[in-house]
This record gives structure tokens, C-alpha cells and sequence, in this order.
């Protein structure tokens, strides 16, 4: 198919928590869709990022970039929206999949609410 005729063929999608659970079945599906896919893990979630990459731009017809990202740091958010724009050259869609145990954050918040929240000694 073409990008014309597939759902999200034109589409530019951000997915944090994108390497398992809920988040890869995001991933895969815009992948199947035909958009361009940047998603983002931590840890030892990070390992199957790459992986996941690989195989979906093997299966098409999107495709997709893996990019490390601890969505607890403002640092590595800027990364991912930069390898974004980079790659891409355009942002469509967030889908924030990534969470935080401890509380559950509204993704409406200011950034300086969520860091005081989470780093009350830095305020």
C-alpha cells in the first residue's frame, strides 16, 4: 500500500514506554499503519527497544527508530523531540504510554508542577 491509502501513512508519532506491554502494541500498530514511529524506554527496558526496531522495519510498512529516553529527565525528553524532528521532520502525535508508579501524573500538568512534585528539593 501506499501512504496515501494507509491510515497513518503520513503520520509522525512519539510513544513513551514503547518496548513492551501496552506501549509496544501501540508501537506496532501505527508501524502496521504506515506512520513513522519514534519510541522511548529506560532501563533494562531499553534492551528490547532495539530489538522491537529492527523487527518492525523489517515487517513495515511504517517504520520506526528506538530512542533511550528517561522521561523523568527533562534532558532526554528535549533528545527524544530532537531525534524526532531530526529524523523526521515533523511531530504528529504523543501518545505518553510511560508511567510513574508513584503517582499518577496528569499529562495536562506544567512542567514545573510535575518538578516539584517529583524534585521538591529543587524548587
Amino acid at each position: 500500500m501506499s501512504g496515501s491509502t494507509l491510515r497513518y501513512g503520513d503520520k509522525v508519532v512519539i510513544v513513551t514506554g514503547g518496548s513492551k506491554g501496552i506501549g509496544r502494541g501501540i508501537v506496532k500498530v501505527f508501524v502496521e499503519n504506515g506512520a513513522k514511529v519514534v519510541f522511548c524506554a529506560r532501563g533494562v527496558s531499553a534492551r528490547g527497544g532495539q530489538a522491537l526496531e529492527a523487527e518492525l522495519n523489517r515487517a513495515g510498512p511504517g517504520s520506526c527508530k528506538f530512542v533511550p529516553c528517561d522521561i523523568s529527565k527533562e534532558e532526554d525528553i528535549k533528545r527524544l523531540i530532537s531525534v524526532t524532528v531530526e529524523h523526521y521532520g515533523q511531530i504528529d502525535c504523543l501518545v505518553n504510554n510511560a508511567g510513574w508508579r508513584e503517582y499518577l501524573l496528569s499529562f495536562c500538568m506544567r512542567i514545573d508542577v510535575v518538578k516539584e512534585m517529583i524534585y521538591p528539593q529543587i524548587s
